[in-house]
């Protein structure tokens, strides 16, 4: 605490003949030199370097890069104001730009006591902006370099899918080789003192699925709009956050949580109010499942399904719901989803009959959609998409389709909306890389559909810009946060790490499913998709991993293959979820 009290965070400003001393002297120093590029900076925290200067500010427009550097981007004005907003008081040095016309750009930092909020502002919007490589950055504000220091640092990046589940932890000097870069690589970065005392975490703060960071090869650290953005709109904002914390990485990420949360008013324990999933014992059809794209013998779906139940009830297993995964709607182009709807082949008497016979709400599994989708027009649909020939994907750009679509869903039981493939649908249907803003408004109507019908939404294979997107989406309340399960893997240690994250944005992180035996793969119950040999050796910590998440705890056994007594020991007779 005494640490905390007289911690100091620095920023030495550059904005030409600016200088600036704060009210309370020692607290909190910003100071402005004339022989550096303007709009640049040092952090220091408690009275040493942490973070030094990297690239001087520069945007893309017309075709054309203009940078700070050069003169080409020109400074116009710098000036400082005070205020207080929702995270506290804070100190602003902005700064304005032209490219030497009437188009102009704005650069801004509001310092507060344990808080820096980086913003770029185009004021005239930009045009013909593409960097052409969408893991660059149209943009460069702010940018710090990477290098040795008097004292030893460590950093953990988040990096890849499955909330950040890529993640590297390494010593922060200037051999850093883990830091990540553009579309899958853009996640909260933590960065801590070697004794723990001190750390900070950074990351895009606002904008979430066109903010960008890049890590490049001279050794500099740089935010802004990721590369492929082709315009940005006038008056378009994209900030950035670093947050400062005492103590080690769990309490940044969980401070830094608090800055977002905060900011954006939603509450880190809602989802497991609002989830049903999250509060009950379920069962799973998804990869690593005994029934994943695999029945009984001589069996459909239904009948599996069905059979499923029927030893739940005579065992004493209270699912409450199940798992629906990829294999039971129709498919179209490039192995995408054409018609969310059940096949007669799969479920001959239809989803809700199962529903009927179960009682078991359900967890619908959905992936990308194909650009042949029946819901679009240019298929005889009635919804709008956008189509792209060349990648086979579509978008739809609707809130009312998925108002229409989760609510046809709810008749057969539908509880939670699992989308799935958020890297494949991002990464190759190039309109979500090109626009500043489609990615946002995509994932702000999906979230609109669930919230009209009171349903609640799991993302998977999402990159880190969809976990941070959810800050502004009260239906997102879980995520896969590891690879997916395999009998006999060890997927799931990546949770220690991920749901740091996760937990700090209000996310539940799903750790997939699990086998509660070893052997299930019998003469009498051949496994047809794994082979004989698949099994599960370490039950027990699968078990005890998957309830201590917080998140979904969903089984996966063959009919007959449970351990009964292992499982109940996760929730109590009810099925409620026993968990911290």
């Amino acid at each position: 605490l005494q640490r905390l009290r007289h911690s100091m965070l620095l920023l030495v400003f550059a904005c030409g003949a600016f200088a600036y001393s704060p009210a309370t002297p020692g607290r909190l120093e910003l100071k402005s030199e004339a022989a550096t590029t303007p709009g640049s900076f040092d952090l220091y925290i408690d009275g040493e370097v942490w973070l030094p200067a990297g690239h001087p500010t520069s945007v893309r427009h017309l075709g054309r890069t203009l940078s700070a550097a050069d003169g080409s981007l020109a400074l116009v004005s710098a000036s400082k104001a005070s205020g207080v907003d929702g995270i506290g008081a804070y100190e602003e040095l902005a700064w304005a730009w032209s490219n030497g016309s009437s188009w102009t750009f704005k650069t801004s930092a509001k310092v507060y006591s344990e808080a820096v909020v980086f913003e770029q502002e185009f004021t005239h919007g930009a045009e013909a902006t593409s960097a052409g490589d969408k893991d660059g950055l149209i943009s460069r504000f702010p940018s710090f370099g990477v290098a040795s220091g008097s004292a030893r640092r460590g950093y953990l990046q988040y990096n890849g899918d499955m909330v950040g589940s890529n993640y590297h932890l390494g010593e922060w000097d200037a051999s850093s080789d883990g830091i990540g870069s553009g579309v899958t690589g853009t996640a909260p970065l933590c960065i801590f003192a070697a004794d723990l005392s001190t750390s900070l975490v950074l990351s895009p703060f606002s904008n979430f699925m066109a903010a960008s960071q890049q890590f490049d090869d001279e050794r500099c650290l740089s935010y802004g709009v990721m590369g492929g953005v082709t315009s940005v709109p006038v008056g378009y904002r994209v900030s950035f956050v670093l947050s400062l914390s005492a103590g080690g990485i769990n309490a940044a990420m969980r401070k830094w949580g608090d800055v977002l949360l905060g900011w954006y008013g939603k509450e880190r324990d809602a989802a497991w109010e609002r989830d049903m999933t999250l509060q009950k014992l379920g069962y799973s059809t998804d990869n690593g499942a005994f029934y994943y794209y695999t029945t009984e013998a001589n069996k459909s779906y239904e009948d599996t399904m069905l059979d499923v139940a029927a030893y739940a009830r005579s065992a004493g297993l209270p699912y409450r719901y199940w798992l629906a995964d990829s294999w039971w709607y129709y498919k179209g182009l490039k192995g995408g989803v054409k018609t969310w709807e059940a096949r007669p082949d799969v479920f001959p008497h239809g989803l809700e009959y199962v529903l009927n016979a179960t009682g078991w709400a359900v967890q619908g599994h959905n992936r990308y959609w194909s650009a042949d989708t029946t819901y679009a027009i240019q298929n005889g649909g009635r919804w709008k998409f956008d189509i792209d020939a060349g990648s086979g994907y579509a978008l739809p750009r609707e809130s009312a389709f998925w108002e229409e679509l989760l609510g046809s869903a709810r008749r057969w039981g539908l509880q939670v909306y699992e989308q799935d493939w958020l890297d494949n649908e991002f990464d190759h249907f190039p309109p979500l890389l090109h626009s500043a803003t489609l990615g946002r408004e995509w994932l702000f109507q999906m979230n609109a559909g669930a919230m009209a019908t009171g349903l609640s939404i799991q993302y998977c294979m999402s990159h880190s810009r969809h976990m941070l997107q959810s800050v502004e989406l009260a239906a997102v309340t879980q995520a896969r946060a590891s690879g997916d399960y395999h009998p006999g893997g060890d997927q799931w240690h990546q949770l220690g790490t991920t749901a740091m994250f996760a937990h700090a944005i209000g996310i539940a992180p799903s750790k997939d499913n699990f086998w509660s035996t070893a052997a299930q793969c019998t003469g009498a119950t051949p496994c047809t998709h794994y082979g004989q040999g698949t099994a599960e050796p370490h039950s027990r910590l699968q078990s005890a991993v998957i309830t201590l998440t917080k998140g979904p705890v969903a089984p996966s056994d063959a009919v007959g293959k449970s351990d009964v007594d292992l499982i109940m020991r996760s929730c109590a007779a009810d099925g409620t979820l026993l968990q911290p």
